[in-house]
């Protein structure tokens, strides 16, 4: 990417709590909330309701599967396409889970591969990045 402009949204949970419940769900809406003033800042609006939604989906799976969430950061170039990673404490291999419609959880990387133009799991195994571009037409 040219003209790399890069944020790192960082979160520390208190040392004697865990990172779910409602501390969890403060840290998804924070990091949220952060990914999009970045937006703001960098003029790129036309990408924050999908970016807001594949943030929550995969923050919330750091919490859930990957012993919590140690950082966010996001990176955008000169086309306006977004990099977003998600590290978390453990190491596992994120999938994409077959689901029922009777199912209320196990949708998340569902959502992440059809928002995203592309996603993926970092080398350690920590983290789980995806790119999201401007859709054609999309004005910030």
């Amino acid at each position: 990417m040219s003209d790399v402009l890069t944020v790192t949204l960082g979160w520390t949970a208190p040392r004697n709590s865990t990172a779910t419940g409602e501390l969890g769900a403060r840290q998804v809406g924070l990091m949220r909330r952060l990914a999009c003033a970045a937006l703001d800042q960098w003029g790129l609006q036309a990408v924050a309701e999908d970016l807001a939604l594949v943030i929550s989906e995969l923050v919330t799976n750091a919490l859930r599967h990957g012993g919590g969430c140690t950082s966010v950061c996001l990176a955008h170039g000169a086309a306006g396409t977004i990099h977003l990673e998600v590290r978390q404490k453990a190491r596992c291999l994120p999938q994409v889970l077959p689901t029922s419609a009777e199912d209320e959880s196990g949708r998340g990387l569902l959502i992440v591969s059809s928002l995203s133009d592309s996603w993926g799991v970092g080398e350690s195994g920590d983290s789980v990045w995806c790119t999201l571009a401007p859709k054609a037409g999309a004005t910030s």
